[in-house]
């Protein structure tokens, strides 16, 4: 949790928000930061603070069991230039929620991947959220995981990806 701009405090309220529903739910929140007590602080004003755990920093190859232990994976961002674990959370079959104001984005091409929603808006991210929860069967099923698996090595593997990022970068330009 580097700093605000890691949008970490509406996830905290869209799961709350989520609690107030009626879902059964728990976050896990990787990384650690200067923000960190104000978060927390946050979780027990919220009174969720029994379902969100603060698990601190992983190496990258200790992130692979983060991945297999969770149902998906959240980019909430108020601004990432790419945010490459969106695609390691992908290669190992997660969908992924990302907001869009990260780069990495672009990397859901269709409803089996994940959902983009808007970074400035808390109920684009609850509504994303119970999208994905909603129909977790889909998402969590062998043959939604194996596309997300395939997808990624046969269009973000290192000498494809380069190719792929490329063409990104051209839309964000002519987009401007």
């Amino acid at each position: 949790m580097e700093n605000e701009t890691k949008n970490i405090d509406m996830l905290i309220k869209a799961v709350s928000n989520l609690i107030d529903l009626g879902y059964d739910i728990e976050l896990n929140i990787v990384g650690d930061g200067c923000l960190k007590e104000d978060l927390v602080k946050l979780t027990e004003s919220l009174r969720i603070h029994r379902v969100v755990n603060f698990l601190g920093s992983f190496s990258n190859a200790d992130l692979k069991d983060i991945f297999i232990k969770n149902d998906v994976f959240i980019l909430p961002s108020r601004f990432d230039g790419w945010g490459f674990v969106a695609v390691e959370a992908m290669a190992h079959g997660l969908p992924v929620i990302i907001s869009d104001r990260c780069g990495s984005y672009s990397i859901i091409k269709d409803k089996s991947h994940g959902v983009v929603f808007e970074s400035s808006s808390l109920d684009s991210l609850v509504s994303s959220l119970r999208l994905i929860i909603d129909d977790i069967n889909f998402y969590s099923n062998r043959s939604s995981k194996m596309d997300k698996i395939s997808y990624v090595r046969n269009n973000l593997a290192a000498n494809i990806g380069s190719v792929f990022l490329l063409s990104i970068l051209e839309k964000l330009h002519d987009s401007k």
